[in-house]
């Protein structure tokens, strides 16, 4: 079992993050309802750090470009704006020996 969480960045600055589901699906609708919030972020971030607020409309369409990307592959990056866009696939273990055991199986399935 996993779950899935986003993480959206400015370079090395993680400005806005979804809560953590155990639906991909989930975190996608998340992120479309969350836009006017994420959206807000992006332009704090960029009108006080990078660009003029006549670029704030790039940023957007970058922002929904990377809605689409998200949908379609898991993953945004536009690198002239340091932008990344993310989602975390993480499996859920029950317990510790759970971990363990999978991961002996796949350095064995590996071998």
């Amino acid at each position: 079992m996993n779950c899935y969480q986003a993480s959206f960045n400015i370079g090395a600055v993680e400005f806005w993050k979804s809560e953590i589901y155990l639906d991909r699906n989930s975190v996608l609708l998340e992120i479309e309802n969350s836009f006017e919030e994420i959206a807000e972020q992006i332009e704090k971030f960029y009108i006080y750090d990078k660009m003029c607020e006549d670029d704030y409309t790039e940023v957007i369409g970058m922002y929904k470009r990377a809605i689409i990307d998200l949908k379609k592959q898991g993953s945004y990056e536009e690198r002239d704006n340091e932008l990344d866009f993310f989602i975390l696939e993480q499996p859920i273990w029950e317990n510790y020996e759970q971990k363990t055991k999978k991961i002996r199986k796949q350095i064995n399935h590996n071998s």
